[in-house]
């Protein structure tokens, strides 16, 4: 990594981002840096257009994946002095966008029996999430597991969720099976793992462009809403929230907006 991406890194772990998040904002930092092959001083604003153009246009990447590289290179801006050029980064901004979700027959027969996917559906985790499970903090016989969540800007990240028996056994089985160097439950790398989705959606007959790896973890959040509704139970938002790590609850409700819209139903009774 280049040295000015990786003082990056240091100064993000330093404002308590989580590991996993820093490093990969330091990566967008490294891969804008080397396709410019400028220092950072001499970056100007026709620069950071042209790049942005470049991963919209020539690289084909989605509004999504755009706006995290352009949050990156704002950040960025701003770690080295650059105030005018951190306001100044087109940073995309979607709107009235649906968050892509997969109904619950659908996302198991993409996740079947993988163990990577089945554990990332059940537990919600983001890919950086999944890799920093370890084989230390999971109970082979409840299923228990600690996830470290990110996003939290140095608040406690710690949650204790537990897997079904069925997501158990298949962990079980592959822990067993693959024994990783050190206590990491899952030795893959992000591009793997990427790539180990996109395969399970050929499978199932979806198109691997329509969808994220996130999409397992919209997926989790609105199929549980889904069955409190059908089932004519309020939404205990409080414990959803936990759930899904979100530090305000007021970001759990667009799942309840987004499964109230694929019912067709009026919006359901939540519980605080």
């Amino acid at each position: 990594m280049l040295e000015p991406a990786r003082k990056f890194y240091e100064y993000l772990i330093l404002r308590g981002r989580s590991p996993g998040t820093a490093y990969q904002n330091a990566r967008y930092i490294h891969q804008f840096l080397t396709w410019l092959g400028k220092k950072p001083e001499e970056i100007t604003r026709d620069d950071i257009m042209n790049y942005v153009m470049y991963l919209r246009d020539g690289l084909g990447y989605r509004e999504g994946t755009v706006k995290n590289r352009c949050h990156a290179i704002s950040s960025f801006m701003k770690f080295i002095g650059k105030d005018d050029l951190a306001k100044w980064v087109p940073i995309p901004s979607p709107k009235g966008k649906e968050v892509e979700w997969l109904p619950e027959d659908i996302v198991l027969r993409v996740v079947d029996g993988d163990p990577y996917l089945r554990v990332a559906y059940e537990l919600a985790l983001r890919v950086s999430e999944l890799l920093m499970l370890k084989r230390s903090e999971y109970n082979p016989r409840t299923g228990e597991i600690v996830v470290y969540r990110e996003k939290h800007k140095g608040k406690p990240n710690r949650y204790v969720l537990k897997l079904s028996d069925e997501a158990r056994e298949i962990l079980n089985k592959h822990i067993s099976e693959k024994r990783c160097p050190g206590d990491r439950v899952f030795c893959i790398s992000r591009r793997a793992i990427q790539d180990r989705f996109k395969r399970a959606l050929r499978r199932a007959g979806l198109d691997p462009s329509k969808y994220s790896f996130h999409t397992l973890r919209h997926s989790r959040c609105t199929n549980i809403v889904i069955k409190y509704m059908r089932e004519g139970k309020p939404v205990d938002l409080i414990t959803l929230a936990k759930f899904m790590g979100h530090l305000d609850p007021r970001t759990t409700m667009m799942y309840i907006h987004i499964a109230s819209r694929a019912l067709g139903m009026e919006t359901p009774t939540v519980v605080l």
